[in-house]
């Protein structure tokens, strides 16, 4: 039998979010799947991974792009 839990690692333990439907001393086989941990990158690193398109004036006519202000 397969089954899916969520617990959480806390001083060497995992704590299950819901009890498991075993008897005491049952052995179990267990597989962590643990999170990717992404790289932090600077603001100036995700602006360019964006790929935005805009006009070439951009800096210069930022209120008039963002407000309609002339």
């Amino acid at each position: 039998m397969e089954t899916t839990l969520i617990a959480t690692y806390k001083k060497r333990t995992l704590i299950l979010d819901k009890d498991l439907p075993l008897q005491p001393k049952t052995k179990v086989k267990v597989t962590i799947d643990l999170p990717i941990k992404e790289e932090k990158k600077s603001f100036l690193e995700q602006a360019i991974e964006l790929d935005f398109d805009a006009p070439a004036d951009w800096s210069q006519k930022v209120d008039e792009y963002l407000y309609g202000v002339k």
